[in-house]
This record gives structure tokens, sequence and C-alpha cells, in this order.
């Protein structure tokens, strides 16, 4: 794993005190921070807040501090770092070719690239494409800094493992996305025996550097809405922030200046940790990206995906998702995203709609919409009903209680792996009893109204 603690020579610090030797590691990370900080700006044109300083060793060990006291306020935020388009690696980036030989090898990219039909596997191949020119690749700072692929990354789970997820979603997608991964190594391998130049053009085409390359696109990459479009890319100097959900500093992109700002809304001690908000993600979620699940007590990642969106057989399903995606619900309700039911906010008002929008007619649909008509009552009932008893069948999957499941986690001697499911399992169960148990008192409510 590439280190962010540069080598020094060969020679080993000897007969010097503890702090000697915290200073001496301390100024070693601080130049390679320096290093890192002045590469993006000289050669990326990455702008860098002179507060950023990284921090810890290699991979994600590491993080970002503030190098100096920060001044920033919700009226008055501090922008850390602004990477243009130009500087971010993805999938249609520009080839940088320095020789005749870097140019044959991108010609071989890019002929394998222009036969793959998903993003995500031309960017991992561009990653691996990149990590392979070394340090005559635009991105080398960046690229050697990536970690490992996690311990807990569910691509390394076994079958028995997975088997603990029983319950969750997390266990089917993770499943899936196994599968998928599989498919698409072959996939792209056809894409290389069939481009022509001999397997020895693509000497960065292995599976094992590929499922390290994929698990850093699902778990690093951001997506840039840029104009009507979106792109995932991995982003030097953002990537090394570390994820808080509660941290006052996010990231959006600013078509003005074609580039991803990360602003800093709150003041910061020199020191202080600086993190971001990637996303609000449940505990399934983080595990399936990242290969960790967060504690009990951080509540804010405690809910539970549910896709609930029309039946693609559903009566007027184009015209109805029309008309919710006027409710900011389009998405949700076609089953490409899910909501998230949690014990704060057991039946998101979007939900509620949805399951309404199911069942009725279009008509009565539009009526709703037009002048804020009640909802019909029967339909409304027959809707809660639905998720009343879709909550009943996830609730029977899990196979254990909440009670068996904490008590387990309080065993100090429990397999990683093990306990990361649990960990998914129990906020899990919480928020679909909370679900349930407001699905259920709505439905008995419309039941004595009418």
């Amino acid at each position: 794993m590439a280190s962010l603690l540069d080598r020094i020579g060969d020679a080993p610090i000897a007969d010097a005190s503890s702090d000697e030797l915290r200073s001496a590691v301390e100024a070693i990370a601080n130049a390679s921070s320096d290093a890192y900080t002045e590469w993006a700006r000289r050669t990326l044109q990455i702008a860098v807040h002179d507060c950023y300083r990284l921090s810890g060793g290699g991979g994600d060990d590491r993080g970002v501090v503030a190098a100096r006291a920060i001044d920033a306020s919700p009226s008055q935020p501090v922008e850390l770092v602004v990477v243009p388009f130009d500087a971010m690696l993805h999938a249609t980036a520009a080839l940088v070719c320095n020789s005749q030989a870097e140019a044959a090898a991108a010609k071989a990219f890019a002929v394998v690239a222009n036969k793959l039909t998903r993003e995500d596997d031309v960017l991992a191949c561009r990653l691996l494409f990149e990590r392979h020119l070394g340090d005559r690749s635009r991105w080398f700072q960046h690229v050697r800094r990536l970690p490992d692929m996690p311990d807990h990354c569910v691509l390394r789970w076994s079958d028995a493992e997975l088997a603990e997820l029983a319950g969750s979603d997390a266990r089917l997608m993770a499943a899936r996305w196994r599968e998928q991964v599989a498919a698409d190594f072959k996939e792209i391998e056809a894409a290389a025996a069939a481009a022509g130049p001999k397997r020895e053009a693509f000497p960065w085409l292995e599976v094992d550097a590929y499922r390290w390359a994929i698990s850093m696109v699902f778990s690093r990459a951001i997506t840039v809405r840029r104009g009507a479009g979106a792109i995932k890319a991995l982003v030097p100097v953002v990537d090394m922030f570390n994820h808080d959900p509660a941290a006052p500093t996010a990231h959006a992109f600013d078509a003005a200046r074609d580039a991803l700002v990360v602003r800093r809304e709150a003041p910061a001690a020199a020191g202080a940790t600086l993190s971001i908000v990637y996303e609000h993600a449940t505990a399934s979620r983080l595990l399936l990206l990242y290969g960790f699940v967060p504690p009990l007590a951080q509540t804010q990642h405690a809910g539970r995906d549910v896709f609930a969106g029309l039946a693609p057989d559903a009566p007027n399903r184009v015209e109805k998702l029309a008309v919710l995606a006027g409710f900011g619900v389009k998405a949700q309700a076609a089953g490409e995203e899910p909501f998230v039911v949690s014990e704060a906010d057991p039946l998101p008002d979007a939900l509620a709609l949805t399951l309404y929008a199911q069942r009725c007619d279009l008509d009565a649909l539009g009526r709703l919409v037009a002048d804020r008509a009640d909802r019909d009552a029967a339909t409304a009932r027959a809707g809660l009903g639905d998720l009343v008893a879709a909550c009943d069948a996830m609730l029977s999957g899990y196979p254990s209680s909440e009670a068996e499941d904490l008590a387990a986690l309080a065993d100090g001697g429990l397999e990683p792996r093990r306990r990361l499911a649990l960990l998914v399992r129990v906020p899990e169960r919480r928020a679909l009893v909370a679900c349930r148990r407001e699905a259920a008192a709505r439905r008995e409510a419309v039941a004595d109204v009418d």
C-alpha cells in the first residue's frame, strides 16, 4: 500500500527520544503533504487553501487537518478546494502521451475502452492504465496514494460471511455486485482479445488489479453533474477528505467555473480534522461502498433503504411518474433510487404519496396535484396496508431478534465481518419496526375518519 510518508533514505532514526521521533515523523508527513498540494496546484491547476494539510499514514489512515485556524460561517464560507473539471480523472479524460510508446499504449487502451458499455468499467480500466504509467501519468501523485481494497470490502466476503447479512438488501446487492464484477472482467478481457494487439499490450489488465480498481471507483468516485449530464470522476485533493455526516463542509459543482468546489461553513482550530459530507447513506450502503459500518450511536446512518417504485406494469405508469416528478420523487417512484425510512422519519411523505399513486387512478392523482384535494380514504388505506405487509415481510427475513443481535455485539470476541453484519441489521430492523408502526397508525386514523 502506498504511503504518504515518502522514504527519506534507508537509514533508521536511532537513539532519539519519543518527542524527537514524533517531530521527525510529523516533518516527513508535512513535507509529503506540501509536495502533494504543490503538485496539485502546479500540474492540475487545483486551488488549495493554505489551511489544507494531509495527516496520518498511507491509504485510509490518512486524512485532512487544518494547518492553521479557519474563520468560516454559513454567511461567509471558506473555499478549501476548487478542482477544475479538466483536473479530474474520468472515463473521457484526455489521454496524455509523451512518447511514441505511450501513444501506442494509449491507443490500445482506447480501443478496449470504446468497446465497453459501463462507465464504471471504463473508469476502472483508466485507473489501471494510469497506475501502470507510473510517474509518467498526469495523475501519478494521486494514484500512488490510493489505498488497497478495504479489508472488509464485500468483494472479499465468503458466501458464509454474506449469509450473516440475511434480511438486509445488502446481502442481495453484495452478491449481485460480485457476480457483476466477475462478468464485467470477462467482458473487458474479451474486448482486449478482440482489439487486435497481443495480450502484452495490456499489462495492466489482471483480475485482482481490476477488483481493486472497481472498488476504488465504487468507494471514491464522485458523480459530477455537469450541464444536462453526469459523469463519475476521481477527484484529487478532495478525495483525501474523510467522511463525517455531521461535517460543516460540503461539495458542489460550480457550472460558472466548471469546477468542483469544497466549502467549509464553520470555524476550525489549528490541528482540527477537516471532514466532508459525501452522502447521507444508510449503514448497509456504507458497508457496500466503503467496507465499514459506523457504531450504533451514530444515528445519522440508522435507516433502511426501501424500494417502493411503481410496478413496471402499473396502469398509466408513465403519466403517473410525470405527475410525481412535480413532487420531486421521480427517481424513487420509478424504482431507480430507494426511499429511506428511519426512526426519526419512519414514513416519509414521498413514500406515502407514491404508495397512494400506486393504487389510485390517474384522474385522482391529477386532482391531488391541481387543487390539493384530500386523498381518497379507501385508496390511502390500501396503500398503507401494502406498506405494513411489506414491512412484515422484510422483518421476517432477519434470522434473529434485536435482543439476540445486541447480545452478540456485546461479545468482544465477535468475528469482524459478523460484527459488521449485525451493525447493519440492528438499525435496519429498528427503522422497519418504526415504519410499520407509523403506517399502521395512519391506516387506523384514516379508517376512523372514514
